[in-house]
C-alpha cells in the first residue's frame, strides 16, 4: 500500500470518527442557582434612642458627700450580638471659680485634681460593674455586658465627691467625655 493511500485512509477514518462522535448522545442534567446574595451583619447601638448620641450632661454645684447621677439606656439596633463598653475620658481639670475661702489652701489655684477625689461607680441593670475614682476609670474601657440584637441595658453612673474634700476644690471644674462602644462578640 502506498503511502498516499495510507494517509487518505487515515484521513477518512478520522473524519468518520469525528462525525460519529457528534452523533452520540449522553444523558445529562444541570441545576442552576441564580440571584444569590451575601449580606454582612451590623454592629450598631443607640443611646437613649439617639444614633448618633449627642446628649450632654452637667453635674453642677456638687459639695463634699454629694452624689451626681447620669443614667442612659443602650440598645443594640444592629443584627449581631455585641459586647458593650464604656470609656470615660477626662478632657480638662480646671480651677474654675477661685473664691477667697480657697486661697488659704490653694493660693495660686493650681490644685485641680478633683478626678482623684471623685468616687465613680457604674451599675448596669442594677448590678454593680465598676467602683473606683474618676481618675482610676479615666481612659479605660469598662465592659458593661453583652447585648443581643434588639436588647437594651440601663447604665447608671454615680459621681460622689468624697467627704474629706476641703476648700481647695471650691469652684474647680472637670470636663469629660463619655463614649459607649459596641464590639463584635468574638466566637469561642
Amino acid at each position: 500500500m502506498s503511502r498516499r493511500i495510507l494517509i487518505a485512509l487515515l484521513g477518512v477514518l478520522l473524519v468518520a470518527a469525528l462525525a460519529g462522535a457528534g452523533t452520540f448522545a449522553y444523558f445529562s442534567d444541570t441545576e442552576t442557582s441564580t440571584g444569590n446574595t451575601f449580606t454582612v451583619g451590623t454592629i450598631d447601638i443607640s443611646v437613649d434612642g439617639e444614633n448618633p448620641w449627642t446628649k450632654t450632661f452637667e453635674l453642677e454645684d456638687l459639695k463634699p458627700c454629694e452624689t451626681g447621677t447620669i443614667t442612659f439606656v443602650v440598645t443594640n439596633v444592629g443584627t449581631n450580638p455585641a459586647d458593650i463598653y464604656k470609656h470615660l475620658t477626662v478632657t480638662e481639670l480646671a480651677g474654675g471659680a477661685h473664691p477667697e475661702s480657697e486661697w488659704a489652701e490653694d493660693p495660686d489655684d493650681t490644685i485641680n485634681n478633683i478626678d482623684e477625689v471623685m468616687d465613680y461607680a457604674i451599675l448596669v441593670n442594677d448590678a454593680s460593674i465598676y467602683t473606683g475614682t474618676v481618675a482610676s476609670a479615666n481612659c479605660n474601657e469598662i465592659l458593661l455586658g453583652q447585648l443581643a440584637p434588639g436588647a437594651s441595658m440601663t447604665v447608671v453612673q454615680t459621681y460622689h465627691l468624697q467627704a474629706g474634700v476641703t476648700n481647695w476644690a471650691q469652684g474647680d471644674k472637670m470636663t469629660f467625655d463619655i463614649e459607649v462602644l459596641a464590639k463584635q462578640v468574638v466566637p469561642e
